[in-house]
């Protein structure tokens, strides 16, 4: 079997005109069958170190008879397949650029190899990996999507790749709804649900094998920033200490920005800080509405642009008590779950952000 010559498996997707899609996913989550991962906003590649010994990159659209080999366009996947693979590996993942949206990747693929090679020098794409297919002559065509999983897992743990990323499965029902809240929160585009005993079906689209999960659980919600913030988190903690340049002196607690961490090595009384620590941004800010004509707080919102909080410090009035929206999960609990800001509302009023259009009438 030349694994390059298969087709490409057609996820299916609940139709978007299905009235109760939100509950049917819910469902689909609590029967325990499925299991969720990141989607990434990129564009689908299949890695294939073909039985032949020839090392193919294909993206969804390519037909057998129709090859277009994207092997020289994108040398780090087609590197990191001959080093660390032999001939019988098939791998499916998508490529993308962080921040970016599907679109930016056509640079790479779309265009002449040597257009590609120098885009990568100024912004270099990323390469997801989800799926595995076949590894080291192994067929796993027929093993169930948890195995095949397994089976992704510990390649990656034998060490990290430079640019190749792998999935995260998250199982259970109550894991898998904080994980698609998370996943919003933090700006992905998204996840998929996948049947946990599924196996590969090349050209078909298999109902229920696969759900995407993009805005259905992300609700819009107007409410303003109260002016109540939490503290940002002052250590650093990261793996790039080493070109790290926020610090604080120990003992004059002065905030020192540069290239010390040769004098941190040397025994001086620095420590690295975070960015948000030593500018004195907020760590999050607290969301309100009105209940009662009350401020109640709803939430606390982290993640914002180093811009907004920058705003914040130096003309907090324009930003406390003006209208924006966020999106976030709906509890029970009166309060919003994973919350993100979208942006400013100043189309509608203060008195347009009400408790009662969030979470009812109830008390």
């Amino acid at each position: 079997m030349l694994y390059r010559e298969l087709e490409c498996e057609k996820y299916w997707d609940m139709p978007a005109k299905t009235s109760d899609k939100k509950e049917k996913i819910k469902q689909a989550i609590l029967t325990g069958a499925y299991g969720a991962t990141i989607k990434k906003d990129g564009e689908y590649l299949r890695a294939i170190y073909d039985i032949d010994g020839e090392i193919y990159i294909l993206g969804r659209g390519t037909k057998a008879k129709e090859i277009h080999n994207l092997n020289h366009h994108l040398p780090f996947i087609t590197d990191w397949i001959k080093r660390n693979f032999n001939p019988g590996t098939c791998i499916l993942g998508e490529i993308y650029v962080p921040g970016e949206t599907s679109g930016a990747i056509r640079t790479y693929t779309g265009s002449l190899v040597k257009n590609s090679l120098i885009a990568q020098k100024k912004c270099h794409p990323r390469f997801y990996v989800f799926d595995i297919w076949a590894l080291n002559g192994i067929h796993l065509m027929d093993k169930e999507y948890v195995f095949r999983i397994k089976t992704l897992k510990s390649i990656f743990e034998l060490g990290e790749f430079v640019y190749i990323d792998h999935v995260d499965l998250v199982t259970g029902a109550t894991e898998i709804f904080d994980f698609i809240g998370k996943a919003f929160e933090n700006g992905e585009e998204g996840c998929v649900l996948v049947n946990l005993n599924s196996k590969v079906t090349p050209g078909k689209r298999t109902a229920w094998k696969t759900i995407k999960i993009k805005k259905e659980f992300q609700n819009n919600i107007d409410c303003f920033f109260t002016g109540n913030f939490t503290e940002p988190t002052r250590d650093y903690l990261g793996k790039e200490l080493s070109n790290w340049i926020y610090w604080e002196n120990s003992k004059t607690k002065k905030k020192i920005i540069g290239d010390f961490y040769q004098d941190y090595l040397n025994g001086d009384p620095i420590e690295a800080v975070t960015k948000p620590y030593l500018m004195g941004w907020p760590g999050s800010l607290e969301v309100g509405v009105y209940k009662d004509e009350k401020i109640v707080p709803i939430c606390f919102v982290s993640g914002l642009s180093e811009a907004l909080k920058d705003l914040f410090i130096i003309e907090p009035d324009n930003i406390i008590m003006r209208p924006i929206e966020i999106t976030g999960m709906e509890t029970t609990e009166a309060s919003i779950r994973h919350p993100k800001f979208i942006g400013f509302r100043d189309d509608i009023s203060l008195e347009d952000c009400q408790w009662s259009k969030i979470f009812g009438n109830g008390e």
